[in-house]
């Protein structure tokens, strides 16, 4: 079943339908928004300027409309751009007016408009049109707090320079990619893993688990990779460094997933049948399960809730080939 069905008795009973098309999961806005971002630390204050103009040109086919680099004696980053909001300006990396806070972000925040009424309100003031810039006046604002209050698809890089600190943040589902690689108490970044490759002091080397797990399931889930000493940014996680010292944490912006964007999308949805008794069945997805809680969170005690399932059919292939001689 594509999506969750919601039926009313409201003049007989009515089929309200949800489909993903509508905007729960669109092809469109996964597949259109690439973007993407890299960057790597160095405490020494050595280090080669061609090493992130390599990495950052390894993801231009993610973001063709605009490149662009930072570099300072403790960190380097890199940003390609795939201009949808804005398309003037919000270039990366973005830097604050007092030059101690750098952002490279991939991604698309969908509040981004009620965060800057919030934020202007607060005084704040604004060069641009773009979710990018709301992004690093939050963090100024709230600073890692601000995640929470992030609702869209997001990898984001955040240098602070009097605290030589360096967050990367991750959305909540890992819609967008985040490969990392610690190495001698420095801090490799990017949205491929061809960005960490950029670097020529890393051996490329096979990751057995990784492998095992893409060979039974198909896929490698986080952190693992293929390569061995590269992990994956888990979904709703940050990793915070700071002059060599690291800490992950699952952030308060995990926990918040039912009051995210896809949920305020069901309160848009069902406006007119708070009052009126619900009966509502769903595919066996989680996000047809998920949509079909809050929507009978939102309108109150259900008339009934039906489940139901069909055992799978097997086949005997051997039986087959014999019947067919």
């Amino acid at each position: 079943m594509n999506g969750c069905a919601i039926l009313t008795r409201q003049q007989g009973w009515k089929v309200r339908k949800i489909r993903r098309s509508q905007g729960f999961f669109s092809p469109r806005r996964r597949d259109c928004h690439l973007c993407g971002i890299t960057g790597f630390t160095h405490r020494d204050g050595v280090f080669d300027r061609a090493r992130i103009r390599a990495a950052t040109d390894s993801l231009i086919h993610r973001g063709p409309d605009q490149q662009g680099t930072y570099e300072s004696e403790c960190v380097s980053l890199g940003a390609v751009r795939l201009k949808i909001i804005d398309l003037q300006a919000g270039d990366q990396p973005m830097i604050s007016e007092d030059g101690n806070t750098v952002l490279v972000f991939n991604g698309e925040i969908y509040n981004h408009r009620e965060l800057r009424a919030e934020l202007e309100s607060r005084g704040d003031k604004f060069k641009t049109n773009s979710d990018t810039e709301v992004v690093l006046r939050a963090f100024l604002r709230w600073d890692k707090d601000c995640f929470a209050r992030l609702r869209g698809m997001f990898a984001i890089a955040v240098w602070s320079r009097d605290a030589r600190r360096l967050v990367l943040a991750r959305d909540r589902l890992g819609i967008k990619p985040l490969y990392f690689n610690l190495r001698g108490g420095e801090l490799y970044f990017g949205s491929e893993l061809k960005t960490i490759f950029a670097h020529p002091e890393f051996k490329r080397e096979l990751d057995f688990t990784g492998l095992h797990y893409y060979l039974s399931l198909n896929y490698v889930p986080c952190p693992h990779t293929l390569v061995r000493g590269i992990e994956k940014l888990p979904p709703g996680h940050l990793l915070e460094w700071q002059d060599g010292d690291v800490e992950m944490e699952a952030s308060q912006f995990r926990r918040n997933l039912l009051h995210s964007r896809y949920c305020r999308k069901v309160r848009h949805r069902t406006p007119r049948i708070r009052c009126q008794p619900i009966f509502g069945f769903a595919g066996g997805n989680r996000g047809a399960s998920l949509l079909l809680r809050r929507t009978v969170r939102r309108c109150g005690r259900a008339s009934g809730l039906v489940s139901f399932g069909a055992q799978p059919q097997t086949r005997d292939r051997g039986a087959e080939r014999r019947r067919r001689g």
